[in-house]
């Protein structure tokens, strides 16, 4: 019996990077574990040969005809996978030895329908993952352009994604991740994060967020406009402005017209009344992170000084902040 079905696509990886990913999880604890592999048509022969020498009969390879893209091809190796659970792994990513085994029992004891994990990273620096399990509170960070979920982390039940029809959007080339996030979000799947780091993330000057961030961020924009527009009220006038103005990189902008992102925030809250407690608690939120960031990174007090920050720092709203630091920042060591 297959429990894991682990779904991964590659292309041009180097041999030494793509073997470690794939011996990560030939070592993993359980044995009841399958590796799917989509080769998008690698054209770099040490890819090519790598995956013709594979001789392990968990290990499933199928090459495709023409270059598809990730998107395409992670929905063609859902087809193979037949696991009660679905694991991805990215070609230049590794597995701890328990990832699997650690997963599939927090999914069982916590009843959720897909799960992340804390991660490492590749050169080693350690991370706890931004992720909350309330899932009204990750609605609305996905607002913002919080991702939710790293990728090579993340397991979810194949049956309960097969029955609400939930795939890789193809429309989405870039930021598949966090489209299939909210789209989770969207048909209220339970979301969690197990308490581990599980897996190592590898930063590397090939890795596809450096190599296309432009058609990255403006996919990711694109994803996150049409989800604002499904599950809030938001004008389309206001969602030019959001889109070009308030994200989870506020902080990073040169210019930032605080004015304006202020009383944009709270004409956001006023039309969504049914959320309302609950927003107003996560714009404090990130206002609060995003002008500490801008001053630390930056030194520019501009945010600090606005009546919005004042309003973040009553002690109700910085009780809520100190709870979500304490529990749910990304966290270096």
């Amino acid at each position: 019996m297959i429990s894991v079905s682990v779904l991964m696509s590659v292309y041009n990886t180097e041999r030494v990077i793509l073997e470690e990913a794939i011996n990560s999880i030939k070592n993993q604890t359980i044995t009841e574990w399958e590796l799917v592999i989509i080769d998008d048509h690698s054209t770099m022969t040490e890819t090519i040969e790598c995956l013709e020498n594979i001789k392990n009969e968990k290990i499933f390879v199928y090459r495709n005809e023409t270059n598809q893209g990730l998107t395409k091809s992670l929905n063609i190796g859902l087809k193979y996978c037949n696991g009660k659970f679905i694991a991805r792994m990215d070609a230049d990513d590794i597995s701890m030895p328990d990832r699997l085994e650690k997963q599939m029992k927090y999914m069982e004891e916590h009843s959720f329908d897909v799960i992340g994990s804390h991660y490492g990273m590749i050169p080693q620096r350690k991370f706890k993952h931004f992720v909350t399990e309330s899932i009204d509170k990750q609605r609305i960070r996905m607002v913002f352009g919080n991702s939710g979920i790293i990728h090579s982390s993340a397991m979810w039940k194949r049956k309960v994604f097969e029955e609400k029809n939930i795939y890789y959007n193809e429309d989405y080339t870039k930021s598949q991740d966090y489209g299939l996030w909210c789209e989770c979000l969207d048909k209220n799947l339970a979301i969690g994060i197990c308490d581990e780091q599980l897996v190592l993330w590898r930063e590397s000057e090939n890795q596809i967020t450096k190599i296309y961030s432009d058609e990255q961020h403006k996919c990711k924009d694109r994803i996150r406009m049409e989800y604002l527009k499904r599950n809030f009220n938001v004008s389309d006038i206001d969602l030019d402005f959001w889109e070009l103005n308030i994200d989870d990189v506020l902080a990073d902008r040169k210019n930032v017209n605080i004015k304006k992102c202020e009383n944009m925030l709270m004409v956001f809250v006023k039309n969504n009344a049914g959320y309302s407690e609950l927003i107003k608690k996560e714009i404090y939120r990130f206002w609060f992170m995003q002008a500490i960031l801008r001053l630390k990174h930056y030194g520019k007090a501009d945010m600090i000084f606005s009546n919005l920050f004042w309003k973040t720092i009553l002690p109700g709203n910085l009780m809520y902040i100190y709870k979500g630091l304490r529990s749910e920042l990304v966290i270096e060591e």
